[in-house]
């Protein structure tokens, strides 16, 4: 039997209760996260224990900094009953929103939402409608909010620097796969001018900066076990200035393909109109008139934008050694890549967007 990984770590939270065990919760590429248990006497009591990726977040104090300050804005948005609608921290008995243990990781704390759960796809467009709603809401109830956020990844989604560091990638080809990824470069090079429209529109101040979650994918939110409504948005490590119609994008191309991210199938990574045309009038409900024109008329460009841009992302991981997201065999980037690349392709098809 494996050792616990959260043994040492849950007496260093402020946690009532002995210590039961743990086990490991939801699908994230970037941080280890795990379902601690403690016995509470009269039941039972759950908190997150989250293990921060130090290679990814090299700074885990700004990285905290602005989780909780968002978490901060958002409770006084949603004023009284957040318990189950905001992400809750907890600190450790010494009054520290992290905790270092004697190797030098980094481990934080969150309430466990209880009654909750969390989809990795949309089943339906009830799903779909209801997760767009609920990202549109999180950036109408941040729009106002004057945050000094760390920009923890500076170009997070600078599709061009995420270009360029692909190229800087495939000439280090760190282990030989370049010559492999002939295709995907080619696809690479004929969607690249996607990258063009909305960027230009946010640098030339037709479309405004707001902040954004910037990893809106479906498994970041949680919904209620029994109703399915959406109780909360997690993963805010990458919220910063952006642009909502990143998360609008990010919606799109993990919730109106039905197919999964690292699918070997290509024939069957394609968007789903139904699912497509549920997101948007979700998106647009949960923002609630707080986007412009432009932003609503670049919403097709987004989503068009932001897949291939992951399709980037995977493929210069792959090329890198896969050094950034987590991978269960050597070729799941290669094979994320792929289906990211062709679904961007098949979205700029579906929703005319111009390459």
């Amino acid at each position: 039997m494996k050792p616990d990984p959260c043994l040492a770590v849950a007496s260093r939270f402020s946690v009532d209760g002995r210590y039961v065990g743990s086990t490991p919760l939801g699908s994230g590429h970037i941080h280890e996260t795990w379902r601690g248990r403690f016995d509470v006497g009269s039941g039972s009591r759950s908190v997150v224990f989250q293990r921060v990726n130090h290679g990814v977040f090299t700074d885990p104090r700004a990285l905290m900094h602005n989780l909780l300050a968002v978490t901060d804005a958002l409770r006084a948005s949603h004023g009284s009953g957040t318990r189950r609608s905001v992400l809750q921290s907890l600190e450790t008995r010494s009054g520290d929103c992290l905790y270092r243990d004697e190797e030098g990781a980094f481990w934080r704390c969150f309430e466990f939402i209880e009654g909750s759960r969390s989809i990795d796809r949309v089943r339906e467009p009830g799903d779909a409608f209801a997760a767009a709603a609920a990202f549109g809401d999180f950036s109408k109830r941040l729009a106002t909010a004057h945050l000094a956020l760390v920009e923890l990844i500076p170009g997070f989604h600078d599709t061009s620097a995420r270009l360029v560091h692909l190229e800087e990638a495939a000439a280090r080809d760190v282990r030989g796969r370049r010559r492999a990824v002939e295709p995907e470069w080619r696809q690479v090079e004929e969607l690249a001018p996607l990258s063009t429209p909305l960027h230009d529109a946010l640098a030339k101040g037709r479309i405004p900066t707001r902040i954004a979650h910037n990893d809106a994918k479906i498994n970041n939110l949680l919904f209620d076990a029994v109703s399915n409504e959406v109780l909360c948005v997690i993963d805010l490590d990458t919220v910063m200035p952006g642009t909502p119609l990143f998360d609008f994008g990010d919606l799109v191309r993990t919730a109106s393909c039905r197919a999964a991210e690292d699918e070997s199938d290509l024939e069957r990574v394609e968007m789903d109109p139904e699912l497509h045309a549920a997101l948007r009038e979700g998106f647009l409900c949960g923002a609630s008139g707080s986007l412009t024109e432009c932003e609503v008329a670049l919403m097709p460009v987004a989503a068009a934008l932001i897949t291939f841009e992951t399709g980037v992302r995977f493929l210069s991981d792959y090329l890198d050694g896969d050094v950034y997201f987590r991978v269960e065999h050597a070729d799941q980037n290669l094979h994320r890549a792929r289906c990211q690349l062709r679904l961007a392709g098949d979205i700029a098809r579906r929703l005319r967007v111009r390459i």
